[in-house]
């Protein structure tokens, strides 16, 4: 989370994947997102795209937008 807040391009996609490594899905990666933005505001929420913009590229959100 302090990635998202701090605005380290590549801290955060190297957390994202390794969260992904560990077995995290894209709904709990998504969901410590929101806690980020929660507590960082603004910029939380601007590095946030990276994030969802990596999980598309893996293919991740289709599920979540199939439940929605």
């Amino acid at each position: 989370m302090g990635a998202l807040v701090h605005g380290c391009k590549a801290c955060i996609l190297f957390q994202t994947e390794e969260a992904l490594s560990l077995g995290a899905t894209a709904e709990e990666i998504l969901e410590a997102c929101a806690v980020a933005i929660s507590l960082g505001g603004t910029m939380g929420a601007g590095e946030t795209t990276r994030v969802v913009q990596l999980l598309e590229e893996k293919g991740l959100l289709e599920e979540l937008k199939k439940d929605s």
